[in-house]
Protein backbone atom coordinates (compact mmCIF):
# COMPACT_ATOMS: atom_id res chain seq x y z
CA UNK A 1 0.00 0.00 0.00
CA UNK A 2 1.26 3.50 -0.85
CA UNK A 3 1.64 5.76 2.14
CA UNK A 4 0.97 9.49 2.23
CA UNK A 5 3.89 11.86 1.80
CA UNK A 6 5.19 13.20 5.13
CA UNK A 7 6.31 16.83 4.94
CA UNK A 8 8.97 17.55 7.55
CA UNK A 9 10.53 20.62 5.97
CA UNK A 10 11.64 18.46 3.05
CA UNK A 11 10.27 15.48 1.20
CA UNK A 12 10.73 12.26 3.20
CA UNK A 13 12.08 9.41 1.11
CA UNK A 14 11.36 5.74 1.60
CA UNK A 15 13.58 2.68 1.69
CA UNK A 16 11.97 1.11 -1.37
CA UNK A 17 9.98 3.45 -3.55
CA UNK A 18 8.35 4.13 -6.85
CA UNK A 19 8.94 7.48 -8.58
CA UNK A 20 6.69 9.86 -10.51
CA UNK A 21 7.28 13.43 -11.61
CA UNK A 22 5.35 15.93 -9.48
CA UNK A 23 5.31 19.25 -11.35
CA UNK A 24 4.36 21.18 -8.22
CA UNK A 25 7.74 20.34 -6.68
CA UNK A 26 9.63 21.67 -9.70
CA UNK A 27 11.83 18.52 -9.71
CA UNK A 28 11.59 14.76 -9.64
CA UNK A 29 10.02 13.84 -6.33
CA UNK A 30 9.40 10.44 -4.85
CA UNK A 31 6.15 8.85 -3.80
CA UNK A 32 7.26 6.36 -1.21
CA UNK A 33 6.12 2.81 -0.75
CA UNK A 34 8.30 1.73 2.10
CA UNK A 35 9.31 1.46 5.69
CA UNK A 36 9.20 4.98 7.07
CA UNK A 37 8.74 6.11 10.65
CA UNK A 38 5.10 5.87 11.82
CA UNK A 39 3.42 9.29 12.09
CA UNK A 40 3.11 9.12 15.87
CA UNK A 41 6.91 8.64 16.21
CA UNK A 42 8.06 11.47 13.92
CA UNK A 43 8.18 14.19 16.59
CA UNK A 44 9.86 11.83 19.05
CA UNK A 45 12.79 11.19 16.71
CA UNK A 46 13.01 14.83 15.64
CA UNK A 47 13.62 15.79 19.27
CA UNK A 48 15.97 12.87 19.95
CA UNK A 49 18.14 13.72 16.94
CA UNK A 50 18.72 17.38 17.89
CA UNK A 51 22.41 18.06 18.56
CA UNK A 52 23.27 14.36 18.29
CA UNK A 53 26.83 13.52 17.28
CA UNK A 54 27.27 11.44 14.13
CA UNK A 55 27.56 7.79 15.07
CA UNK A 56 30.92 7.39 13.43
CA UNK A 57 32.29 9.62 16.22
CA UNK A 58 31.20 7.09 18.83
CA UNK A 59 33.44 4.15 19.62
CA UNK A 60 31.71 0.78 19.26
CA UNK A 61 34.50 -1.55 20.39
CA UNK A 62 32.79 -4.56 18.80
CA UNK A 63 33.53 -7.02 16.02
CA UNK A 64 29.95 -8.30 15.72
CA UNK A 65 27.81 -7.29 12.75
CA UNK A 66 24.19 -7.88 11.82
CA UNK A 67 22.85 -8.27 8.28
CA UNK A 68 19.14 -7.93 7.58
CA UNK A 69 17.31 -8.93 4.39
CA UNK A 70 14.72 -6.25 3.57
CA UNK A 71 10.95 -6.76 3.75
CA UNK A 72 9.84 -10.35 4.36
CA UNK A 73 7.02 -12.25 6.03
CA UNK A 74 3.87 -11.02 4.25
CA UNK A 75 5.65 -8.09 2.57
CA UNK A 76 7.21 -8.94 -0.81
CA UNK A 77 8.68 -5.48 -1.23
CA UNK A 78 9.40 -4.14 -4.70
CA UNK A 79 8.77 -6.45 -7.66
CA UNK A 80 10.24 -6.80 -11.13
CA UNK A 81 12.33 -8.94 -13.44
CA UNK A 82 10.35 -11.99 -12.41
CA UNK A 83 11.15 -11.71 -8.71
CA UNK A 84 10.65 -9.51 -5.64
CA UNK A 85 12.79 -8.06 -2.90
CA UNK A 86 11.81 -10.60 -0.28
CA UNK A 87 12.69 -13.60 -2.45
CA UNK A 88 15.74 -12.09 -4.15
CA UNK A 89 17.47 -11.00 -0.96
CA UNK A 90 16.74 -14.24 0.88
CA UNK A 91 17.24 -16.78 -1.90
CA UNK A 92 20.08 -15.20 -3.85
CA UNK A 93 22.01 -12.76 -1.67
CA UNK A 94 21.68 -14.30 1.79
CA UNK A 95 23.15 -17.74 0.84
CA UNK A 96 26.27 -16.03 -0.52
CA UNK A 97 26.71 -13.90 2.57
CA UNK A 98 26.36 -17.02 4.72
CA UNK A 99 28.87 -18.86 2.56
CA UNK A 100 31.65 -16.31 2.95
CA UNK A 101 31.00 -14.87 6.44
CA UNK A 102 32.73 -17.83 8.17
CA UNK A 103 35.93 -16.91 6.31
CA UNK A 104 36.23 -13.76 8.40
CA UNK A 105 38.87 -14.46 11.03
CA UNK A 106 38.31 -11.57 13.42
CA UNK A 107 34.65 -10.68 12.91
CA UNK A 108 31.34 -12.35 13.68
CA UNK A 109 28.40 -11.88 11.32
CA UNK A 110 24.83 -12.66 12.37
CA UNK A 111 21.74 -12.66 10.18
CA UNK A 112 18.31 -11.44 11.21
CA UNK A 113 15.72 -14.22 11.00
CA UNK A 114 14.90 -14.35 7.25
CA UNK A 115 11.40 -15.60 8.03
CA UNK A 116 10.63 -12.25 9.62
CA UNK A 117 10.47 -8.60 8.54
CA UNK A 118 12.50 -6.41 10.88
CA UNK A 119 10.41 -3.36 10.00
CA UNK A 120 7.15 -5.07 11.00
CA UNK A 121 8.85 -6.38 14.14
CA UNK A 122 10.02 -2.85 14.99
CA UNK A 123 6.50 -1.45 14.53
CA UNK A 124 5.31 -4.12 16.97
CA UNK A 125 7.94 -3.11 19.54
CA UNK A 126 10.60 -5.69 18.65
CA UNK A 127 12.99 -5.69 15.71
CA UNK A 128 15.40 -2.77 15.82
CA UNK A 129 14.23 -1.93 19.35
CA UNK A 130 15.40 -5.25 20.76
CA UNK A 131 18.46 -6.42 18.81
CA UNK A 132 21.62 -6.61 20.88
CA UNK A 133 23.48 -3.35 21.40
CA UNK A 134 26.73 -5.33 21.02
CA UNK A 135 26.56 -5.02 17.22
CA UNK A 136 29.10 -2.70 15.64
CA UNK A 137 26.61 -1.99 12.85
CA UNK A 138 23.44 -3.16 11.14
CA UNK A 139 23.27 -3.51 7.33
CA UNK A 140 19.89 -3.95 5.64
CA UNK A 141 19.79 -5.16 2.01
CA UNK A 142 17.12 -3.93 -0.46
CA UNK A 143 16.47 -3.27 -4.14
CA UNK A 144 14.77 -0.22 -5.68
CA UNK A 145 11.85 0.04 -8.08
CA UNK A 146 10.57 2.85 -10.27
CA UNK A 147 7.18 3.46 -11.78
CA UNK A 148 6.99 4.34 -15.45
CA UNK A 149 10.08 2.40 -16.46
CA UNK A 150 13.28 0.95 -15.04
CA UNK A 151 15.56 3.10 -12.93
CA UNK A 152 19.32 2.76 -12.80
CA UNK A 153 21.97 2.43 -10.12
CA UNK A 154 22.10 1.71 -6.43
CA UNK A 155 23.04 3.74 -3.38
CA UNK A 156 23.54 3.60 0.37
CA UNK A 157 21.09 5.21 2.79
CA UNK A 158 22.39 6.44 6.14
CA UNK A 159 21.57 9.05 8.75
CA UNK A 160 22.79 12.58 7.85
CA UNK A 161 26.48 12.99 8.53
CA UNK A 162 27.18 9.29 8.68
CA UNK A 163 29.30 9.13 5.55
CA UNK A 164 31.55 6.59 7.22
CA UNK A 165 34.37 4.83 5.36
CA UNK A 166 32.27 1.66 5.52
CA UNK A 167 29.29 3.32 3.83
CA UNK A 168 31.43 4.92 1.16
CA UNK A 169 33.14 1.57 0.50
CA UNK A 170 29.76 -0.13 0.06
CA UNK A 171 28.74 2.59 -2.40
CA UNK A 172 31.91 1.88 -4.39
CA UNK A 173 31.07 -1.84 -4.41
CA UNK A 174 27.66 -1.04 -5.89
CA UNK A 175 29.27 1.12 -8.56
CA UNK A 176 31.85 -1.60 -9.32
CA UNK A 177 29.40 -4.41 -9.96
CA UNK A 178 26.12 -2.72 -10.91
CA UNK A 179 27.93 -0.08 -12.91
CA UNK A 180 26.39 3.12 -11.58
CA UNK A 181 25.01 4.96 -8.61
CA UNK A 182 21.47 6.22 -8.63
CA UNK A 183 21.64 9.46 -10.67
CA UNK A 184 19.89 11.26 -7.82
CA UNK A 185 23.03 10.73 -5.71
CA UNK A 186 25.92 11.34 -8.13
CA UNK A 187 28.61 12.54 -5.74
CA UNK A 188 29.41 9.54 -3.55
CA UNK A 189 26.50 7.11 -3.92
CA UNK A 190 25.10 8.16 -0.54
CA UNK A 191 21.57 9.19 0.45
CA UNK A 192 21.06 10.77 3.86
CA UNK A 193 17.66 10.22 5.47
CA UNK A 194 15.86 10.83 8.74
CA UNK A 195 12.51 9.22 8.00
CA UNK A 196 13.23 5.47 8.01
CA UNK A 197 11.99 3.72 11.12
CA UNK A 198 14.78 1.18 11.64
CA UNK A 199 17.33 3.89 10.88
CA UNK A 200 15.83 6.22 13.49
CA UNK A 201 15.54 3.52 16.14
CA UNK A 202 19.14 2.41 15.74
CA UNK A 203 20.37 5.99 15.53
CA UNK A 204 18.62 6.54 18.85
CA UNK A 205 20.35 3.44 20.23
CA UNK A 206 23.79 4.52 18.97
CA UNK A 207 24.04 1.54 16.62
CA UNK A 208 25.28 2.49 13.13
CA UNK A 209 22.77 1.51 10.45
CA UNK A 210 22.77 1.59 6.69
CA UNK A 211 20.26 0.51 4.08
CA UNK A 212 21.86 -0.75 0.89
CA UNK A 213 19.91 -0.42 -2.35
CA UNK A 214 21.84 -2.69 -4.72
CA UNK A 215 20.01 -1.52 -7.85
CA UNK A 216 16.59 -1.47 -9.51
CA UNK A 217 14.65 -4.72 -9.41
CA UNK A 218 12.51 -3.63 -12.38
CA UNK A 219 15.62 -3.09 -14.50
CA UNK A 220 16.41 -6.54 -15.98
CA UNK A 221 19.90 -5.48 -17.02
CA UNK A 222 20.78 -4.42 -13.48
CA UNK A 223 19.30 -7.59 -11.99
CA UNK A 224 21.39 -9.60 -14.46
CA UNK A 225 24.54 -7.73 -13.38
CA UNK A 226 23.77 -8.37 -9.73
CA UNK A 227 23.16 -12.05 -10.39
CA UNK A 228 26.36 -12.37 -12.40
CA UNK A 229 28.34 -10.95 -9.47
CA UNK A 230 26.47 -12.26 -6.43
CA UNK A 231 29.51 -13.95 -4.90
CA UNK A 232 31.77 -10.95 -5.45
CA UNK A 233 29.13 -8.58 -4.11
CA UNK A 234 28.70 -10.74 -0.99
CA UNK A 235 32.45 -10.91 -0.33
CA UNK A 236 32.95 -7.18 -0.87
CA UNK A 237 29.97 -6.26 1.30
CA UNK A 238 31.35 -8.35 4.14
CA UNK A 239 34.77 -6.74 3.71
CA UNK A 240 33.31 -3.24 3.45
CA UNK A 241 31.19 -3.64 6.58
CA UNK A 242 33.80 -5.33 8.79
CA UNK A 243 36.94 -3.69 7.41
CA UNK A 244 38.49 -7.17 7.27
CA UNK A 245 39.83 -8.83 4.16
CA UNK A 246 38.49 -12.28 3.29
CA UNK A 247 41.14 -14.60 1.95
CA UNK A 248 39.77 -17.01 -0.63
CA UNK A 249 42.40 -19.45 -1.82
CA UNK A 250 42.67 -23.01 -3.01
CA UNK A 251 44.74 -25.42 -5.00
CA UNK A 252 45.46 -29.07 -5.69
CA UNK A 253 48.03 -31.22 -7.45
CA UNK A 254 46.31 -33.49 -9.95
CA UNK A 255 49.42 -35.29 -11.21
CA UNK A 256 53.03 -35.62 -10.14
CA UNK A 257 54.83 -37.86 -12.62
CA UNK A 258 58.50 -38.74 -12.93
CA UNK A 259 59.59 -40.37 -16.17
CA UNK A 260 63.29 -40.74 -16.79
CA UNK A 261 64.86 -37.37 -16.13
CA UNK A 262 61.60 -35.42 -16.57
CA UNK A 263 59.20 -34.34 -13.83
CA UNK A 264 55.70 -33.30 -14.90
CA UNK A 265 53.30 -31.62 -12.49
CA UNK A 266 49.74 -30.51 -13.17
CA UNK A 267 47.04 -29.00 -10.98
CA UNK A 268 45.61 -25.60 -10.10
CA UNK A 269 45.87 -22.82 -7.54
CA UNK A 270 44.18 -19.49 -7.01
CA UNK A 271 43.64 -16.60 -4.66
CA UNK A 272 41.22 -13.67 -4.73
CA UNK A 273 44.27 -11.37 -4.68
CA UNK A 274 45.08 -12.44 -8.23
CA UNK A 275 45.28 -9.93 -11.05
CA UNK A 276 45.43 -10.20 -14.82
CA UNK A 277 49.09 -9.10 -15.00
CA UNK A 278 50.53 -11.65 -12.59
CA UNK A 279 53.26 -14.14 -13.52
CA UNK A 280 52.78 -17.59 -12.05
CA UNK A 281 55.46 -20.03 -10.89
CA UNK A 282 55.66 -23.49 -9.36
CA UNK A 283 58.33 -23.84 -6.68
CA UNK A 284 60.01 -27.07 -5.57
CA UNK A 285 60.95 -26.79 -1.88
CA UNK A 286 63.02 -29.15 0.24
CA UNK A 287 61.83 -30.39 3.63
CA UNK A 288 63.57 -27.46 5.33
CA UNK A 289 61.41 -25.06 3.30
CA UNK A 290 64.24 -23.85 1.05
CA UNK A 291 63.80 -23.43 -2.67
CA UNK A 292 65.34 -26.15 -4.82
CA UNK A 293 63.88 -25.10 -8.18
CA UNK A 294 61.23 -22.83 -9.71
CA UNK A 295 59.40 -23.27 -13.00
CA UNK A 296 57.44 -20.52 -14.81
CA UNK A 297 53.87 -21.38 -15.71
CA UNK A 298 53.85 -20.13 -19.27
CA UNK A 299 50.28 -21.14 -20.15
CA UNK A 300 47.33 -21.29 -17.80
CA UNK A 301 44.90 -24.16 -18.37
CA UNK A 302 41.13 -23.77 -18.40
CA UNK A 303 39.43 -25.18 -15.30
CA UNK A 304 35.64 -24.76 -15.49
CA UNK A 305 35.28 -27.08 -12.48
CA UNK A 306 37.34 -24.72 -10.35
CA UNK A 307 35.41 -21.70 -11.65
CA UNK A 308 32.17 -23.37 -10.50
CA UNK A 309 33.63 -24.03 -7.05
CA UNK A 310 35.18 -20.54 -6.63
CA UNK A 311 32.77 -18.04 -8.23
CA UNK A 312 34.17 -15.14 -6.20
CA UNK A 313 37.66 -15.51 -7.71
CA UNK A 314 37.92 -13.77 -11.06
CA UNK A 315 40.59 -16.01 -12.62
CA UNK A 316 39.33 -19.31 -11.20
CA UNK A 317 38.37 -20.66 -14.62
CA UNK A 318 41.92 -20.13 -15.87
CA UNK A 319 43.78 -21.34 -12.78
CA UNK A 320 45.08 -24.68 -14.09
CA UNK A 321 48.68 -25.43 -15.02
CA UNK A 322 51.03 -28.12 -16.26
CA UNK A 323 54.80 -27.78 -16.11
CA UNK A 324 57.73 -30.05 -16.91
CA UNK A 325 61.17 -29.73 -15.36
CA UNK A 326 64.38 -31.68 -15.78
CA UNK A 327 65.35 -33.83 -12.82
CA UNK A 328 68.56 -32.15 -11.69
CA UNK A 329 71.01 -33.59 -9.20
CA UNK A 330 69.46 -31.31 -6.56
CA UNK A 331 66.09 -32.96 -7.15
CA UNK A 332 67.31 -36.52 -7.72
CA UNK A 333 66.09 -38.74 -4.90
CA UNK A 334 64.63 -35.78 -2.98
CA UNK A 335 61.34 -35.47 -1.13
CA UNK A 336 59.89 -32.08 -2.04
CA UNK A 337 57.02 -29.80 -1.17
CA UNK A 338 55.32 -27.74 -3.87
CA UNK A 339 54.31 -24.08 -3.76
CA UNK A 340 52.44 -22.00 -6.32
CA UNK A 341 53.24 -18.29 -6.57
CA UNK A 342 51.66 -15.33 -8.31
CA UNK A 343 54.23 -12.60 -8.81
CA UNK A 344 54.27 -9.01 -9.96
CA UNK A 345 57.51 -9.53 -11.86
CA UNK A 346 58.59 -11.97 -14.56
CA UNK A 347 61.26 -13.56 -12.35
CA UNK A 348 58.77 -14.61 -9.67
CA UNK A 349 60.32 -12.54 -6.86
CA UNK A 350 57.65 -9.88 -6.19
CA UNK A 351 55.02 -11.98 -4.43
CA UNK A 352 51.32 -11.26 -4.77
CA UNK A 353 50.45 -14.49 -3.00
CA UNK A 354 51.82 -17.99 -2.39
CA UNK A 355 49.89 -21.23 -2.14
CA UNK A 356 51.43 -24.21 -0.37
CA UNK A 357 50.19 -27.54 -1.70
CA UNK A 358 49.54 -30.30 0.79
CA UNK A 359 51.74 -33.36 1.00
CA UNK A 360 55.25 -34.42 0.08
CA UNK A 361 56.29 -35.57 -3.37
CA UNK A 362 58.98 -38.16 -3.85
CA UNK A 363 61.40 -37.92 -6.75
CA UNK A 364 62.99 -41.33 -7.35
CA UNK A 365 66.73 -41.37 -7.61
CA UNK A 366 68.43 -42.55 -10.76
CA UNK A 367 70.39 -44.68 -8.33
CA UNK A 368 68.73 -47.86 -7.14
CA UNK A 369 69.40 -51.09 -5.29
CA UNK A 370 69.16 -54.21 -7.40
CA UNK A 371 67.25 -57.00 -5.66
CA UNK A 372 68.43 -60.51 -6.56
CA UNK A 373 66.43 -63.74 -6.43
CA UNK A 374 67.86 -67.04 -5.20
CA UNK A 375 66.22 -70.49 -5.05
CA UNK A 376 66.96 -73.57 -2.94
CA UNK A 377 65.61 -76.55 -4.85
CA UNK A 378 66.03 -78.81 -1.81
CA UNK A 379 63.87 -76.75 0.55
CA UNK A 380 61.76 -74.87 -2.02
CA UNK A 381 62.64 -71.49 -0.53
CA UNK A 382 63.07 -68.30 -2.55
CA UNK A 383 65.43 -65.79 -0.99
CA UNK A 384 65.68 -62.09 -1.93
CA UNK A 385 68.57 -59.73 -1.19
CA UNK A 386 70.35 -56.63 -2.46
CA UNK A 387 73.62 -57.86 -0.96
CA UNK A 388 75.97 -59.24 -3.58
CA UNK A 389 78.05 -60.99 -0.92
CA UNK A 390 74.96 -62.89 0.25
CA UNK A 391 74.26 -63.93 -3.34
CA UNK A 392 77.82 -65.24 -3.77
CA UNK A 393 77.69 -67.11 -0.46
CA UNK A 394 74.39 -68.82 -1.23
CA UNK A 395 75.59 -69.79 -4.70
CA UNK A 396 78.61 -71.43 -3.06
CA UNK A 397 76.17 -73.46 -0.92
CA UNK A 398 74.32 -74.74 -3.96
CA UNK A 399 71.47 -72.24 -4.26
CA UNK A 400 70.31 -71.40 -7.78
CA UNK A 401 70.74 -67.80 -8.92
CA UNK A 402 67.50 -66.78 -10.69
CA UNK A 403 68.61 -63.31 -11.70
CA UNK A 404 67.38 -59.79 -10.97
CA UNK A 405 63.99 -59.68 -9.21
CA UNK A 406 63.32 -55.91 -9.23
CA UNK A 407 64.97 -52.55 -8.55
CA UNK A 408 64.40 -50.88 -5.18
CA UNK A 409 64.81 -47.15 -4.43
CA UNK A 410 67.65 -46.06 -2.19
CA UNK A 411 65.15 -44.23 0.03
CA UNK A 412 61.46 -44.61 0.76
CA UNK A 413 59.34 -46.77 3.05
CA UNK A 414 61.31 -49.48 4.82
CA UNK A 415 60.76 -53.14 3.96
CA UNK A 416 61.73 -55.38 6.89
CA UNK A 417 63.30 -58.84 6.78
CA UNK A 418 62.55 -61.43 9.45
CA UNK A 419 63.88 -64.97 9.99
CA UNK A 420 62.31 -67.99 11.62
CA UNK A 421 65.25 -69.91 13.06
CA UNK A 422 63.07 -72.93 13.72
CA UNK A 423 61.65 -73.28 10.21
CA UNK A 424 64.44 -71.55 8.29
CA UNK A 425 62.04 -69.22 6.50
CA UNK A 426 62.67 -65.58 5.60
CA UNK A 427 59.71 -63.19 5.51
CA UNK A 428 59.53 -59.66 4.07
CA UNK A 429 57.01 -56.94 4.91
CA UNK A 430 56.54 -53.17 4.71
CA UNK A 431 54.14 -53.20 7.65
CA UNK A 432 55.85 -52.47 10.94
CA UNK A 433 52.94 -53.94 12.90
CA UNK A 434 53.27 -57.24 11.02
CA UNK A 435 57.00 -57.33 11.68
CA UNK A 436 56.46 -56.64 15.38
CA UNK A 437 53.87 -59.40 15.60
CA UNK A 438 56.29 -61.96 14.14
CA UNK A 439 58.98 -60.76 16.55
CA UNK A 440 56.58 -61.43 19.42
CA UNK A 441 56.25 -65.00 18.11
CA UNK A 442 60.02 -65.54 18.22
CA UNK A 443 61.12 -64.51 14.73
CA UNK A 444 64.44 -62.66 14.45
CA UNK A 445 64.31 -59.09 13.16
CA UNK A 446 67.07 -58.79 10.55
CA UNK A 447 66.46 -55.09 9.97
CA UNK A 448 65.68 -53.20 6.77
CA UNK A 449 66.09 -55.33 3.67
CA UNK A 450 65.43 -52.53 1.13
CA UNK A 451 62.98 -49.67 0.53
CA UNK A 452 59.59 -49.32 -1.14
CA UNK A 453 58.97 -46.59 -3.70
CA UNK A 454 56.66 -43.87 -2.34
CA UNK A 455 55.56 -43.05 -5.88
CA UNK A 456 54.26 -46.62 -6.32
CA UNK A 457 56.09 -47.11 -9.61
CA UNK A 458 56.41 -50.92 -9.82
CA UNK A 459 54.14 -53.15 -7.71
CA UNK A 460 55.72 -56.16 -5.98
CA UNK A 461 53.07 -58.81 -5.45
CA UNK A 462 52.80 -61.14 -2.45
CA UNK A 463 51.16 -64.59 -2.68
CA UNK A 464 50.61 -67.30 -0.07
CA UNK A 465 50.40 -71.09 -0.37
CA UNK A 466 48.17 -72.27 2.46
CA UNK A 467 48.98 -75.90 1.69
CA UNK A 468 52.74 -75.52 1.99
CA UNK A 469 54.31 -76.93 5.16
CA UNK A 470 57.19 -74.45 4.87
CA UNK A 471 58.15 -71.33 2.96
CA UNK A 472 54.54 -70.49 2.03
CA UNK A 473 55.17 -66.90 0.81
CA UNK A 474 56.48 -65.74 -2.52
CA UNK A 475 57.20 -62.24 -3.88
CA UNK A 476 57.40 -61.15 -7.51
CA UNK A 477 57.28 -58.10 -9.77
CA UNK A 478 55.98 -60.30 -12.57
CA UNK A 479 52.19 -60.04 -12.77
CA UNK A 480 52.07 -63.09 -15.03
CA UNK A 481 53.95 -65.20 -12.47
CA UNK A 482 51.60 -64.00 -9.75
CA UNK A 483 48.54 -64.86 -11.83
CA UNK A 484 49.82 -68.36 -12.58
CA UNK A 485 50.41 -69.05 -8.90
CA UNK A 486 46.92 -67.81 -8.04
CA UNK A 487 45.47 -70.15 -10.70
CA UNK A 488 47.44 -72.97 -9.07
CA UNK A 489 45.72 -72.30 -5.76
CA UNK A 490 47.92 -69.70 -4.07
CA UNK A 491 46.18 -66.84 -2.27
CA UNK A 492 46.68 -63.38 -3.73
CA UNK A 493 47.69 -61.13 -0.82
CA UNK A 494 47.91 -58.01 -2.96
CA UNK A 495 50.81 -55.61 -3.29
CA UNK A 496 53.48 -56.00 -0.67
CA UNK A 497 55.51 -52.90 -1.63
CA UNK A 498 56.82 -51.06 -4.68
CA UNK A 499 59.99 -51.05 -6.71
CA UNK A 500 61.23 -48.52 -9.27
CA UNK A 501 61.85 -48.50 -12.99
CA UNK A 502 65.48 -48.83 -13.94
Amino acid sequence: MKKKILALGSLLLAASFSTTALAAEGQDSLVQEGQTTPQDKVTYFQEKNKNRLPIQSRSRGSNKYLFVMGHGAGDKGAQGSGTNEREFTRNEILPRLRRYAPLLKNSTVDFYDPNRDMYQDSVAGGGAWTISDSYASVTEIHLDSKEGGPGTGGHVIAHPGNNTPQNLAIAQTIKKYVGAWNPKFPIDGMSYRTDLYNLNILQDRNIPYRLVELGFINNPEEVAKIRANLDNIAVDLLQDVTGEQIEIKGGSIDQFKVEGNKITVSGWFLNRKANSNETRYLFFMNQAGHEVARVPITANKARPDVAAAYPAVANAGNSGFEVTIEKTKELDGDSVKLMGRASQDAAGNATIYDFNFAGDYEIPSDKFDQIYRMYNENSGEHFFTKNGAEVAHLKSLGWNYEGEAWAAPETGDAVYRLYNKNGGEHFYTKERAEADHLKSLGWNDEGIAWYSDKNHSVPIYRVYNQNAAAFPHHYTANAGEKDNLVKAGWNDEGIGWYGVNK
